[in-house]
């Protein structure tokens, strides 16, 4: 049951535990994210992740793209992924993100006292570098941005001024991805059931 394992939040895991599980989902996604650097380009969405970075580097500043299915208004796609992509790199800025987001899902399933938490961060780590070696960069970009979204919530007890936090990395993750947010709504009202305060998180995704 997701709302019991949420419930769980403010018991802190063994420190031990946390490390071990933690490195292991950042080693997974690392080592994979280099093989993808290292290996030949590929995917189904790279050719256009690179589009919009090379569109993002000659047109900083425009609010369509016309090159792009006749005329595409480029704050519907992302606001601001195409130009990390532009200034890091559309690869790298993947496989940083693949790496970030393992780390902090692996960190939030242990807040959560997931059951088995090694085994799923192992398997998101996977999920998450597939999802790069797919070209889905802009995606994975916002996923991390929400990651670190709902792991940086304050415990029940925390203070009200550290909600900024977390609600400025929701509106964030909008303007990287839309998609992302739309996850990252979907998550954070699921917590809301049995922390109305999360809710907060939801509305700011939503507003930008």
């Amino acid at each position: 049951d997701p709302s019991s394992l949420m419930n769980q939040e403010n018991r802190n895991p063994a420190p031990g535990r946390t490390r071990t599980v933690t490195l292991a989902a950042g080693v997974m996604a690392a080592g994979g994210a280099v093989a993808m650097l290292l290996g030949p380009g590929s995917g189904t969405d790279l050719s256009a992740q690179q589009a919009w970075a090379s569109f993002a580097a000659h047109h900083p500043g425009s609010a369509v793209n016309l090159s792009w299915f006749g005329g595409v208004q480029a704050p519907a796609y992302s606001v601001l992924s195409p130009y990390v992509m532009a200034a890091v790199g559309v690869r790298l800025t993947g496989a940083l993100a693949a790496v970030a987001s393992a780390l902090l899902f692996a960190r939030l399933l242990l807040r959560w006292r997931a059951a088995r938490a090694g085994w799923a961060a192992g398997w998101a780590a996977v999920a998450f570098v597939a999802d790069v070696v797919d070209g889905r960069v802009t995606f994975a970009l916002g996923l991390a941005v929400g990651l670190a979204a709902l792991l940086a919530v304050p415990h029940e007890l925390g203070r009200r001024w550290r909600w900024v936090v977390p609600v400025a990395l929701a509106a964030v993750c909008t303007c990287v991805s839309p998609v992302a947010a739309l996850f990252l709504i979907l998550v954070s009202l699921g917590w809301a059931l049995c922390r109305r305060s999360v809710a907060w998180v939801a509305v700011a995704a939503a507003l930008p």
